[in-house]
């Protein structure tokens, strides 16, 4: 009887997970619906980064999240969301200041991790001083990076592959926005 009763709770443990995977990737395919709406619906490049950002935050938990966009061997910060929901932007900083957006601009693949104090690429400075793990994802325009999403959180969980690859979908749907703009301007 006993070892009935425990395959009957490990099942159901495992029914409770298939059941969470499914509910976060329908909440997935639901935002990137969202996500595609708004870049159909304005050419307001703030708007769309900020809507953007803000549509990542019901799919990925992050503290910090940025945008930055990539011109003669530096990054300008183009949209910043804290967890207070304030929006930023403005500040430029050279590539190499900063190894592990250097990484991910050139791998063009999205860079997870998990835990930044064993990473001795880590650079913390202002408000990235207190964060644990982060996902950087490139914006790629026809495989040419563009700039980099940003992701990081400062609570003791870290950062899953499933998470990166979310943040990197969201990063090709930054790249689509902007290039929509880009387009039009010309």
């Amino acid at each position: 009887k006993d070892a009935a009763t425990a395959e009957l709770a490990a099942a159901n443990t495992q029914l409770e997970a298939s059941y969470r995977r499914e509910q976060a990737h329908r909440r997935l395919s639901d935002t990137l619906r969202e996500v595609s709406k708004i870049l159909s619906s304005t050419l307001d490049l703030d708007l769309v980064l900020n809507l953007i950002l803000a549509q990542l935050e019901k799919v990925v938990t992050f503290h910090c999240a940025s945008i930055s966009l990539l011109s003669d061997n530096a990054l300008t910060i183009v949209a910043q969301r804290d967890e207070s929901g304030q929006v930023t932007s403005g500040e430029t900083f050279k590539i190499r200041q900063y190894p592990l957006r250097e990484a991910v601009l050139q791998s063009r693949q999205p860079l997870l991790v998990p835990d930044v104090s064993c990473d001795e690429r880590w650079c913390a400075a202002g408000n990235m001083a207190a964060i644990r793990s982060l996902i950087n994802a490139p914006l790629l325009v026809q495989e040419y990076p563009i700039g980099i999403l940003y992701v990081g959180r400062r609570d003791e969980t870290p950062y899953t592959e499933e998470e990166a690859q979310t943040v990197f979908a969201f990063a090709n749907q930054v790249a689509v926005a902007l290039e929509q703009v880009r387009l039009h301007e010309y």
